[in-house]
């Protein structure tokens, strides 16, 4: 039940990362995109490390 809560939410933060981040490269702020980039990949690099731990 609470895996259930955090992968959903955890998706849910990617698709809004995701959303920010396109729209941050549609106007052009490079600054910005970088840092909605780096949050869309952070969920990405802790999911492989714990793979990697738990394999």
């Amino acid at each position: 039940m609470v895996s259930q809560i955090i992968s959903k939410l955890i998706v849910l933060f990617m698709l809004i990362s995701l959303y920010m981040l396109i729209t941050k490269i549609g106007e052009r702020k490079k600054k910005q995109a970088l840092i909605w980039t780096l949050l869309f990949l952070l969920p990405v690099a802790v999911l492989i490390i714990l793979y990697n731990v738990y394999k």
